[in-house]
């Protein structure tokens, strides 16, 4: 396999990888919208609960963030600089988890306005 191949390789899978992580985002806002509708009928006061609804929310989020990372890296051209797509995804992204990924280390939040952390959605 010649060079240019391999990158063309990589792409597909990493194109691949985002939809099939994107697929499991849905998955998992499926199972948050179906706990939230249990939990409408049902007030919740177990802090072990609503750390677990948290962890839920954040893997939702680390899913999409993680999906996004992959097409933006499956999408990039090859007159486009790795660091530029590394900055222009890292502006994008929900979680500060999921920058640090990619070697941000500003405390700055992401451009979508959420706080960096990511934003919790309690249904």
């Amino acid at each position: 396999m010649s060079k240019i191949n391999e990158v063309d390789h990589a792409k597909i899978i990493l194109k691949r990888i985002a939809v099939y992580l994107d697929g499991l985002a849905g998955d998992v806002a499926d199972l948050e919208d179906t706990v939230g509708d249990v939990v409408k009928v049902k007030e919740v006061q177990d802090e072990r609960a609503i750390k677990n609804l948290q962890s839920l929310d954040f893997l939702r989020q680390s899913l999409e963030d993680l999906a996004f990372m992959a097409a933006a890296f499956g999408e990039s051209n090859e007159n486009e600089s790795s660091e530029a797509v590394i900055k222009s995804t890292t502006s994008k992204l929900k979680l500060k988890s999921s920058r640090l990924l990619l070697g941000d280390t500003s405390d700055a939040p992401a451009k979508s306005g959420k706080n960096g952390l990511g934003e919790l959605d309690l249904f």
